[in-house]
């Protein structure tokens, strides 16, 4: 007889060439044609495809079980527990969403995955992930880049102005940026104001214990709730002047109270209370509470000091003595302990001394390395005194542990002791602008609601637990509002590592080949640009114990569960873990190499699909077994088009046709033929795109 042609773009639904009406009849696999003259089909008659011409995109097909892994520290050398000692940083899981999506709509799933990951302070939210096309513009792979934020210490980047509270009178919303480190019990006795140039920190009640005591008492110390520092050259000045009686000064990760039980057993009741610090190696609680009230566990204690104020890094002056000290894991008792570091290369000075001397403090960190510097009276930045740094000293208790992952995100601590004095910050870098753009952990009281930050420490501290029916209904509830994945085991595993344990006791000084390694910065030493840190992508299994073996703790489960599966969808093939120190092709490091871009080595591998035609309103019958039913399936499209090509504008002629007959014993009057391009289950397809065109041969 003759060839019928079919479009799923039709002129009178808008043209071919003009702006589409994107009605349901012109839908690519399931579409229509109405003839404005009937077509008859003969007595007998026979059909057939005789081509097909579909636009196919690119479709990923990815399940609950998808994951990589986001690394962002030094590259470990060594197989084993040696190599996983030898960085302090840790892999972040990166799990995309489950659906089905083309190139792009993937391409921007796995950017958004990345921004939102919990991470370093200088990356997070700073990565890339585009479509890698050929020049014709065909997709070949992807290519992911992440850039570091740089350096910290310029003065747009100088965030005082920022660190104020103030009442709710007058102003939408309250500022609120000091609170108590145990908000639930402690109330800060201070003011915080602050101008363009610096902000002032002000005790405002009276204190009754001296010394260390009186700095022990809760309500004479603050934590910064945002802002975190930044890690390259991002200067907290702090000056000491107005505070001769004692002081504390330094910075911390996280602090925050929540109730993990609100029943009223015992008395007061307040129920048991909790803290994200860290403990002795578990997930207890830091405090509990009894009939005489809150009673601080041991295991947040320095030995022998009875400190119950904790700090990552610290200086103090109790008005007699100047003291260093920091957050580290003491490999004798095996708990969390604050120990002291013996500033100077153990040439301590005494708090005359260094109000005489010195008139403020600078905490500088220089990528992986904290320092702590000395302000000389009337001088500036150039002219501070190392007290703690790598040029002093790398014996472990003469220096600071390097920052790592439960310790990348660091918020300023205070503490003053007499009434009316004061402390001014006179710099503080911070990549961040807004609480909004690198939020700080929150509790709400009310609700019993924790929600997770986005540093790695509040996502990994404490376990996501209920917060509505069951036995106790007013447990609270831990939630992170972007849902990402976690593993309680990672906080206890980087904060014991060997950067981090020693035996602390004051009786038994280390030995000088003890000494800590830092990755350092990038850039210069006078004008530093990024960390020194490698960028690493675990995309698919590992051997363990081998030395691209990065996973820890849960994640390493002997039935790799945890393990990477996603290298031969991301465009790797074979390339299980992707490394910035590779020389092979998939890395660009551009000057500065603050950036670094990993590409698609390989064609990622897409859903693969057979696909039918079927025409619904004949009278043809097939069968399919895969539906146990007759089907009205005349044609099975091949996978590859003519030309060998499996997406874009594929053009598909059967080498033979193949007619089946329409078992009609007159003819029929046709008004429209309904064309469907289906799956095995004759389900529309989602891969087609643009203008679908098949012709029909009938005889």
């Amino acid at each position: 007889m003759s060839l019928i042609v079919t479009s799923s773009t039709q002129e009178q639904y808008g043209g071919l060439n003009s702006e589409r009406t994107l009605a349901g009849i012109e839908d690519p696999s399931n579409y229509s044609n109405h003839f404005r003259s009937p077509i008859t089909l003969p007595t007998g008659a026979e059909i057939a495809v005789e081509s097909v011409k579909i636009r196919r995109g690119a479709l990923y097909d990815i399940q609950d079980n998808a994951v990589f892994y986001q690394y962002f520290g030094k590259e470990q050398t060594l197989k084993g527990d040696a190599g996983k000692n030898e960085r302090q940083s840790m892999p972040i899981p990166i799990k995309p969403r489950r659906g089905t999506y083309n190139t792009t709509n993937f391409a921007s799933e796995l950017q958004d995955r990345l921004n939102d990951s919990y991470s370093n302070p200088e990356i997070f939210g700073s990565h890339s992930v585009d479509k890698d096309n050929t020049p014709a513009g065909q997709f070949k792979g992807f290519k992911f880049a992440t850039t570091q934020r740089g350096n910290a210490s310029s003065n747009p980047k100088n965030r005082v102005a920022l660190m104020k509270n103030s009442a709710a009178v007058g102003i939408t919303p309250a500022v609120t940026y000091w609170q108590a480190p145990r908000q639930l019990t402690d109330t800060p006795e201070f003011t915080a104001t602050a101008t363009a140039t610096e902000a002032t920190i002000t005790r405002t009640a009276a204190q009754a214990l001296a010394g260390v005591d009186g700095l022990n008492d809760m309500k004479s110390s603050i934590i910064g709730t945002s802002l975190p520092q930044g890690l390259v050259e991002g200067i907290f000045h702090v000056n000491t002047t107005g505070a001769n009686s004692g002081w504390r000064i330094g910075l911390s990760r996280p602090q925050l109270d929540f109730r993990i039980d609100s029943s009223t057993d015992g008395a007061p009741p307040l129920g048991v209370i909790n803290n994200l610090l860290p403990g002795q190696g578990g997930i207890e609680a830091s405090r509990v509470t009894s009939a005489n009230g809150i009673v601080y566990l041991p295991e947040n204690q320095v030995i022998d000091r009875n400190q119950i104020d904790y700090y990552d890094y610290m200086i103090e002056s109790d008005g007699t003595d100047i003291k260093v000290y920091q957050s580290s894991f003491d490999s004798t008792i095996r708990k969390m302990v604050m120990s002291e570091v013996y500033y100077l290369d153990a040439k301590p000075i005494t708090a005359a001394v260094f109000d005489a001397t010195y008139d403020g403090v600078y905490w500088v960190p220089f990528g992986d390395e904290m320092r702590l510097l000395g302000k000389l009276i009337g001088k500036g930045y150039a002219f501070a005194v190392p007290f703690v740094a790598a040029s002093v000293s790398l014996v472990k208790d003469r220096c600071f542990a390097p920052i790592g992952e439960t310790r990348a995100a660091l918020y300023p601590r205070l503490n003053i002791l007499e009434e009316g004095e004061e402390l001014e910050i006179i710099h503080y870098g911070s990549h961040y602008a807004s609480a909004e753009a690198y939020r700080y952990p929150t509790y709400d009281k009310d609700t019993f609601t924790l929600t997770t930050g986005d540093d790695f420490y509040s996502n990994n501290r404490v376990g996501r637990f209920g917060g509505s029916g069951g036995s106790l209904p007013n447990t609270a509830r831990i939630i992170d509002t972007k849902e990402r994945p976690y593993c309680l085991s990672q906080t206890i595993v980087c904060d014991t590592k060997s950067a981090y344990s020693w035996d602390t006791d004051p009786g038994s000084p280390l030995a000088v080949t003890d000494v800590q390694v830092y990755s350092g910065t990038l850039g210069t030493a006078a004008i530093p640009t990024g960390i020194a840190f490698n960028k690493v992508m675990m995309v698919g299994f590992t051997r363990p114990d081998g030395i691209n073996d990065y996973l820890e703790g849960k994640y390493a489960t002997l039935e790799d569960s945890g393990a990477a599966n996603v290298a031969r969808v991301l465009g790797f093939g074979t390339r299980n873990i992707l490394k910035e120190s590779s020389v092979a092709g998939f890395v660009s490091v551009p000057v500065p190499s603050v950036t670094v871009t990993f590409t698609s080595t390989d064609v990622p591998t897409f859903r693969v699909h057979s696909c039918f035609v079927r025409v619904s309103n004949l009278t043809q019958n097939s069968f399919n077994g895969a539906k146990q039913s007759t089907s009205k399936i005349i044609y099975h499209l091949p996978r590859f088009s003519n030309d060998g090509r499996e997406f874009g504008d594929l053009f598909l002629t059967p080498g033979e046709k193949t007619y089946v007959k329409l078992n009609n014993a007159s003819p029929i009057l046709l008004n429209q033929l309904d064309v469907q391009l289906v799956d095995v289950n004759e389900r529309p397809v989602e891969d087609l795109s643009g203008d679908t065109v098949v012709v029909f041969h009938i005889k």
